[in-house]
């Protein structure tokens, strides 16, 4: 029996559809975005590409007569990375994010994005690089990535409670700019053992999801 690709919101996996009465597409939207597929709708079953499925960090194998799908690792229980699209706030427990806009010149040849970072705790003086602060990225349709020139403008700085930075982010494409496509922005965080610690036990301050990090969806231009 061939698998029809599609997998059964909730898991259910289905091999083929026997006696459809009634069939439809709904396009799928993937973290704030248009993902450019369709869920299918048939005899009151939805149907989710197996590839929406990998984006969101599961593992589809393929395994002749069956798939095997295994969900990311932590478990049913762990929470997903912080994520949405342009104009939304999102919070992990310390730090509070939003990307403003996104805008890409021809002429300069730059990408400029305009965020908000903000001290979302009651403790003074945090910043990125001392909270587990491991990268800033851009990522492009060709799956290569990208930090912002001015990085240090928005790593190193450490903000008061409530307080945080509007702040420009820069990229300089050059000759690249024709042929790479943003999709997202991922600011990554990830406190090691240690770090984890001394934000508990000194700062008094900690993440409330699992993976604290951010992605955000940038519509392409």
């Amino acid at each position: 029996m061939k698998s029809s690709g599609f997998v059964v919101a909730g898991l259910a996996l289905a091999a083929s559809v026997i006696g459809v009465q009634a069939l439809v597409k709904k396009p799928i939207v993937y973290a704030g975005a248009k993902s450019g597929e369709d869920a299918v709708v048939m005899n009151g079953k939805t149907y989710v590409p197996v590839s929406i499925l990998k984006k969101a960090g599961f593992t589809v194998t393929d395994e002749k007569s069956q798939l095997s799908v295994t969900p990311p690792a932590g478990g049913a229980n762990q929470m997903a990375a912080n994520e949405g699209k342009v104009g939304d706030w999102l919070f992990n427990g310390v730090w509070r994010f939003r990307v403003n806009s996104f805008s890409a010149d021809a002429d300069t040849k730059r990408i400029t994005i305009n965020v908000d970072l903000r001290n979302g705790t009651k403790t003074d003086g945090i910043a990125l690089s001392g909270t587990g602060f491991e990268a800033l990225n851009l990522v492009f349709n060709d799956g290569s990535q990208m930090q912002p020139g001015n990085i240090t403008e928005i790593r190193d700085v450490s903000f008061v409670q409530g307080n945080g930075v509007n702040l420009n982010l820069v990229w300089e494409l050059y000759d690249d700019f024709p042929n790479k496509k943003p999709t997202k922005l991922m600011l990554v965080i990830r406190p090691d053992e240690f770090t984890t610690k001394y934000m508990k036990t000194s700062m008094k301050i900690a993440y409330t999801s699992a993976d604290p990090s951010f992605r955000v969806a940038i519509p392409m231009p």
